[in-house]
């Protein structure tokens, strides 16, 4: 899910840096929302802790999207090429 997000950010932008900028943010807010909200059920955390780790939680999905995101961009440029074929 966290990666389809990302690619979700490309695909909304023309532009690069505004795309990568835009997979970033999409990546954070969605994956910290999701994780706010999975944890309590999958970890029998209290909501309390999840809503504490929230600022920890989005710094990784930030990093993470930093990381995936030239592998990600290389997926998009191949299926743009492949389609318009």
């Amino acid at each position: 899910m966290a990666e389809l997000v990302t690619l979700l950010g490309f695909v909304l932008v023309k532009n690069n840096v505004i795309k990568s900028i835009l997979a970033i943010k999409t990546k954070v807010i969605v994956m910290t929302a999701t994780s706010s909200y999975l944890m309590p059920v999958f970890y029998s955390a209290p909501p309390a802790f999840a809503a504490g780790i929230l600022v920890p939680v989005a710094i990784f999905n930030m990093m993470q999207a930093l990381i995936n995101i030239i592998p990600n961009y290389l997926v998009y440029s191949r299926i743009k090429k492949i389609k318009a074929t």
